[in-house]
């Protein structure tokens, strides 16, 4: 999902917070200070991702709330 979220342009601290992974900027003591937990920008670049999903099953649904609604 990292690699597929690099090529939608998705920034790497937004991915790394939807994987959950502790590292550079967040790790360490900036991570005890740095308390911002991305929750928009993580819904965001999710459903980048399921939209990229469908495109590739062929544009089918495949659960969640639709495009429209997150507007």
């Amino acid at each position: 999902m990292a690699t597929g979220c690099a090529e939608l342009k998705i920034p790497l601290e937004h991915s790394e917070a939807v994987l959950n992974h502790i590292s550079g900027t967040q790790g360490g003591i900036a991570g005890t200070y740095h308390l911002y937990r991305y929750a928009k920008e993580k819904r965001v670049a999710l459903q980048r991702w399921a939209d990229r999903v469908e495109a590739i099953c062929g544009g089918i649904p495949l659960f969640g709330p639709q495009k429209s609604e997150l507007a």
